[in-house]
């Protein structure tokens, strides 16, 4: 499960209470332990994103032992809450098997929640099942869907992911101008595979 879920609370726009606000502080200054005491508060109080926090903090082991079962358990009440950052790290330990038996049709449900939730990681992830046929029946078409809304989401990685695709007709027509468009973007987000790609299509004359 890569970090994201605490990351995308930190910058997110959302109004919380003061147990998640002092927890958030905390996080930021790595103070790991009082971000766990008030995650654990706000969590306890019914606030979802708390329960993401402690799930996240349980995943990495910061301000407590690591427990991928714990953090499993936190996910879940956040997505049960209507957390979508909560559903995309719950779609990540069904994805590969941590605190809970690999399952990808779970991995998939998840992830569509959280897609539909507008977390855009969700999305790309969701993507690449279907690129993938994992969980669901391979569909590139879908996948390219879903990867362009995480790619629109300011998701690099998924950017670079729509530029293959294009590159090599799957899911969409053949067109290497949008490819360098794609990887283009995934440069212009800092991810250095993108200006790779980027340059290659430009030296060719696209």
């Amino acid at each position: 499960m890569k970090k994201i879920a605490l990351g995308m609370l930190l910058v997110v726009g959302f109004s919380f209470g003061d147990d998640f606000d002092i927890a958030r502080k905390a996080y930021e200054t790595a103070n790991y332990q009082k971000a766990f005491k008030y995650y654990k508060l706000a969590c306890d109080g019914g606030e979802a994103f708390g329960c993401t926090g402690l799930g996240d903090l349980y995943y990495y082991g910061e301000g407590v032992r690591q427990n991928y079962k714990e953090a499993f358990k936190y996910l879940k009440l956040a997505c049960d809450g209507g957390e979508a950052f909560g559903c995309t790290g719950l779609g990540d330990l069904y994805y590969y098997g941590e605190g809970v038996r690999q399952d990808y049709k779970e991995a998939f449900k998840y992830l569509k929640l959280a897609c539909d939730g507008k977390d855009a990681f969700g999305c790309g992830k969701l993507g690449f099942l279907y690129g993938n046929g994992q969980g669901i029946r391979q569909d590139y078409k879908e996948a390219f869907k879903y990867l362009k809304l995480a790619c629109d989401g300011k998701n690099a990685n998924n950017c670079v992911a729509i530029g293959f695709l294009y590159n090599l007709g799957e899911g969409v027509k053949q067109d290497h101008i949008k490819a360098k468009e794609y990887f283009g973007r995934a440069c212009d987000l800092g991810l250095q595979i993108g200006c790779e790609e980027y340059a290659k299509l430009n030296k060719k004359g696209y």
